[in-house]
């Protein structure tokens, strides 16, 4: 229900993930891929999602008259974000911006500022500027980041970043990789029309995600695309995905446990010379 229509009834909302697991492994991002979420399938405003994990969420927990907000004689609990506009925040999704934890007025001994340094600077400069913030991806819509036709590679997130690097250092040894962004995750919103169009052409297709085998879209869309387009394919779909283990905290393990560049240039180019 958008939340215009919550007001009618005067409920209030608050943003919450319910998975604790999450937030072991991937901290404030979850904060972050709520509010997303919350803007896109609830038609939250960026002041509205604020609102769901500030002062919302103390009410929520009984202390809404000590924490959740800027007021005198509230407990200086503060987290200082890495955004030029308090709007940005549904439009990020997967990183942590959040730059500084304040508890009780007192920089927060657990916060690991060296960690998210780290964090943001895998994609910082990775999003595309928009000229204004008011502004919709459709539903169900895949892009086409690079045309090709040898391959096509389905990815998404990051992933469309490591792919355009891989394929234009491919592009020197002669091979064209098409690189499709499939953007909508959610079987009923994936974009099988500009997918068919792509394999029509290509005949060969690689998706490429970062999380383990068996907890990504791969597996899935692979499967549909054997299914509806098995005539157009010259080779089986091929999946590149982290091994199928729980996604390590160790900024070491992760780092050997991600597919990376060479990697997916050598799967690349397997699948493109078959």
């Amino acid at each position: 229900m958008p939340l215009g229509k919550v007001d009618l009834v005067d409920i209030q909302c608050v943003l919450v993930d319910e998975r604790p697991d999450w937030v072991l492994v991937q901290g404030d991002t979850t904060t972050v891929m709520v509010a997303a979420l919350a803007a896109q399938h609830y038609r939250f405003t960026a002041a509205e999602c604020w609102t769901g994990i500030t002062c919302n969420a103390a009410w929520a927990l009984g202390r809404g008259d000590q924490i959740g907000s800027l007021t005198p004689g509230f407990q200086a609990d503060i987290a200082i974000w890495d955004m030029e506009d308090y709007r940005e925040l549904p439009f990020h999704f997967g990183v942590n911006l959040c730059d500084m934890v304040i508890k009780n007025g007192q920089l927060d001994p657990n916060f690991d500022t060296d960690t998210m340094k780290w964090t943001k600077s895998i994609l910082k400069g990775l999003a595309v500027p928009a000229d204004t913030l008011d502004y919709c991806v459709a539903y169900g819509k895949a892009r086409v980041v690079r045309p090709g036709k040898d391959v096509t590679v389905l990815t998404y997130l990051t992933g469309v970043y490591d792919t355009l690097a891989a394929a234009h250092e491919l592009a020197e040894e002669g091979l064209d990789v098409e690189i499709i962004d499939l953007r909508t995750l959610d079987y009923s919103g994936l974009d099988f029309e500009t997918i068919g169009e792509s394999v029509e052409k290509t005949g060969r297709v690689i998706i490429v995600e970062q999380v383990p085998r068996s907890m990504g879209v791969a597996s899935r869309v692979s499967d549909e695309i054997q299914a509806r387009f098995y005539d157009l394919l010259d080779a089986p779909v091929e999946n590149i995905t982290a091994p199928d283990v729980p996604p390590p905290v160790s900024r070491a393990l992760e780092t050997v446990m991600l597919p990376d560049l060479q990697y997916i240039k050598k799967r690349l180019r397997a699948v493109g010379t078959q």
